[in-house]
């Protein structure tokens, strides 16, 4: 939406702008090939997007890695400072 405004302005206020006062005189055309390179980058990425597989499934198997890790070393912790009921208490 931002974009198109600017492009609004830039196609029809040129000569309102260039009175020294408002935006370069090369603006109209920067701008133009900016936006151009922009939607052709974002064509790139919304068509890769598309067809791009989202492996779920390996993320999911690597959270219940970490969560069986992190279960293990609360276990230790518990054995570690069974003697210290403070600490201990940590790990539950």
């Amino acid at each position: 939406m931002l974009v198109m405004g600017a492009a609004l302005i830039a196609e029809h206020s040129t000569a309102l702008l260039n009175n020294g006062k408002g935006m370069p005189e090369m603006f109209p055309a920067t701008f133009t090939a900016a936006k151009t390179n922009f939607d052709t980058v974002l064509q790139e990425y919304m068509s890769i997007r598309k067809t791009v597989k989202r492996d779920t499934g390996a993320k999911t198997a690597a959270n219940n890695a970490v969560y069986a890790t992190l279960m293990d070393m609360l276990q230790d912790g518990k054995i570690v400072f069974e003697d210290n009921p403070e600490i201990k208490k940590l790990f539950t």
